[in-house]
């Protein structure tokens, strides 16, 4: 209710916006992008007898676009400060483990 109150003033986090936007590779931010991209594509070939129609074909084009290099990672400049890390949990969790 605060950020209501606030933002009638132009104050408060409501009335903040990204400053800057860039999508980027995953190889350009991280030694394991082959590897993650490797475990990606293990997990829908193993996955896809679970899916609704068309969501392999989606994850197969998705993997097509990152072979070659499309970015895929969204790094969004924000001025502000919105909270603590939060335990993020997602219907498509996979874990790429290093045996």
């Amino acid at each position: 209710m605060t950020e209501l109150f606030f933002s009638e003033e132009g104050k408060g986090l409501f009335t903040l916006a990204g400053a800057a936007m860039a999508f980027a590779p995953s190889r350009l931010v991280s030694p394991r992008s082959p590897e993650l991209q490797k475990c990606f594509r293990e997990h829908i070939e193993t996955s896809k007898v679970s899916y609704p129609p068309g969501l392999y074909e989606q994850y197969e084009q998705q993997y097509n676009l990152i072979k070659l290099g499309s970015p895929e990672l969204e790094i969004l400049a924000f001025p502000g400060f919105i909270g603590a890390p939060s335990n993020f949990s997602s219907t498509f969790h996979w874990q790429c483990r290093r045996d």
